[in-house]
């Protein structure tokens, strides 16, 4: 959790460092971003608002069973 932390306070929107744990979410969850905390089971979704450079946490937990 602490490497996600810090990628969210630095580079939230850097694909490169997320090494593959991150990904842009589908419709109706479009503008959403999701770090996969662990590989599995654990997420945060995110968007970026640029217009205020901050981070909004809309999730933080297991895979929602929708």
């Amino acid at each position: 959790m602490n490497e996600c932390k810090d990628f969210l306070r630095k580079t939230p929107a850097d694909r490169n460092r997320a090494a593959g744990r991150l990904k842009k979410l589908k419709p109706p969850l479009q503008g959403i971003l999701q770090y996969d905390v662990t590989k599995d089971d654990v997420r945060v979704w995110y968007r970026i608002d640029k217009n205020e450079y901050n981070v909004v946490i809309k999730y933080a937990g297991h895979h929602p069973n929708w």
